[in-house]
């Protein structure tokens, strides 16, 4: 099975993170409100203490983010996925909301280095 990297554990993100456990996945979820990554753990999955360590070492990062601006601060941020995400082809990244950042995300330089 994988380990799952999941961003958002809302409303619709906390269901499917715990489906994923309920799978036989390792999921590592993050959510800023600590309630939310609470119902991840009593699921059987892992609460992740910042986006970074959510998408460290996953397989595959799923992001269940409300804004385009949420989206992009925790992929291009500092300390985000693309800081810290595993690096080159073997790793997956779906983006799962209805929003779209406002600009092309420039590569943090550890990825940029990479490719």
């Amino acid at each position: 099975m994988a380990t799952i990297g999941f961003l958002g554990l809302g409303n619709m993100g906390g269901p499917m993170a715990a489906n994923l456990v309920k799978a036989g996945h390792t999921v590592q979820g993050f959510d800023f409100v600590a309630a939310a990554r609470d119902k991840l753990v009593a699921a059987g999955g892992r609460a992740a203490a910042d986006v970074g360590a959510a998408a460290e070492g996953a397989d595959v990062l799923v992001s269940m983010l409300p804004e385009g601006r949420h989206v992009e601060e925790a992929y291009a941020g500092v300390g985000g996925v693309f800081d810290r995400a595993n690096p080159g082809p073997s790793s997956s990244t779906a983006p799962l909301s209805r929003s779209t950042p406002r600009a092309r995300w420039p590569a943090s330089p550890r990825h940029a280095a990479s490719r």
